[in-house]
């Protein structure tokens, strides 16, 4: 009588199916096996894609639904004799599958490093008959990639979107030092995920460059744009006293004044002779335009006859005087 398998496994990783078990030591060596499975609306249906011999006790299962329920189960055949079945687990790919590990490509330049996360293929094929990765099937999927220097976590970044044209980046590293870089995918259970590590040595810095003449530039910058900053805000804060606006009150009067200096031209320039004649010959009341006109004349003709009498230092042809002097001096 044939004994049956013993340790029969359904497994899953990024959604591809295998059975796996182990023969009974009694088996003979030339016995096969037999596979079926089947889900909550199937009878058993035979795994046609299994070798059935005996070098591997694996059988490769596909099953397209990743949220249904499946079993598998799985005998002996020799010598026209049978053993019994012997079944699985159940399995539910959404929530058993083992998801990883991704691959990473990358690039450093400047001290930067540039990641590319790559995800496992599965055996879901699009309308294009490439098989999609496994993001595109459990879309929860996220991963983080920190980066250890030695045993210390010094960055940690997320990568929701890491493609070829945006990659994640890590920057300021150190030049000539060892770096490793490890996925942690979010969105599953820990013991779900298989992580991807990698690790490289940055290059060595340029021969002879001033790391240091570039740090005091760098403070120097930083601390000439912080004086400016200052002045900047003194300026607005403080603005300069003819910019500095008077209260209302001043304004008005200060407008008042500069209409009281308008006026007072326009008055003279209107009747100079009026106020002359007002100044001269004091009246309680203005005079009347026939008064002006006789006594205009005699004003000048009294100043233009005091002008005629005048001698400058006590010289001149019509001084009398100086001439009766100058004759008693000869």
């Amino acid at each position: 009588m044939l004994l049956r398998p013993r340790d029969v496994r359904l497994e899953a990783q990024n959604f591809h199916v295998r059975l796996h078990w182990k023969p009974d030591p009694s088996s003979p060596s030339y016995a096969t096996y037999e596979v079926e499975w089947r889900n909550r609306a199937t009878s058993w249906t035979k795994a046609s894609a299994c070798p059935g011999n005996s070098s591997s006790w694996v059988c490769e299962l596909y099953f397209d639904s990743i949220y249904d329920i499946y079993w598998a189960r799985v005998r002996v055949v020799a010598g026209g004799e049978q053993s019994e079945w012997a079944g699985s687990r159940e399995l539910q790919l959404y929530r058993d599958t083992i998801v990883g590990p991704p691959k990473l490509s990358w690039l450093l330049q400047d001290q930067i490093l540039s990641i590319n996360i790559i995800t496992p293929l599965t055996p879901y094929q699009r309308r294009t008959g490439s098989y999609k990765p496994v993001h595109r099937v459990l879309r929860k999927l996220l991963y983080w990639l920190h980066l250890y220097e030695g045993e210390l976590l010094v960055q940690q970044v997320s990568c929701e979107r890491s493609s070829e044209a945006e990659p994640c980046t890590l920057g300021h590293l150190k030049p000539s030092t060892q770096y490793c870089v490890r996925t942690v995918a979010t969105g599953i259970a820990r013991e779900r995920s298989r992580e991807a590590e990698q690790c490289l040595v940055t290059p060595a810095s340029p021969a002879g460059f001033p790391w240091v003449i570039t740090m005091l530039s760098a403070f120097f910058l930083l601390l000439l744009f912080s004086v400016a900053g200052l002045c900047f805000v003194q300026l607005q804060v403080f603005p300069n006293p003819p910019e500095t606006r008077l209260p209302e009150a001043l304004a008005l009067q200060n407008s008042k004044l500069s209409m009281a200096r308008q006026v007072l031209p326009l008055q003279l320039e209107e009747d100079p002779l009026a106020l002359l004649l007002q100044t001269v010959l004091p009246s309680h009341r203005p005079p009347t335009a026939g008064q002006a006109s006789a006594t205009v004349p005699q004003l000048l003709r009294g100043l233009a006859q005091d002008v005629s009498g005048y001698c400058a230092n006590g010289f001149g042809p019509d001084c009398p005087e100086m001439h009766s002097r100058g004759f008693l001096l000869l």
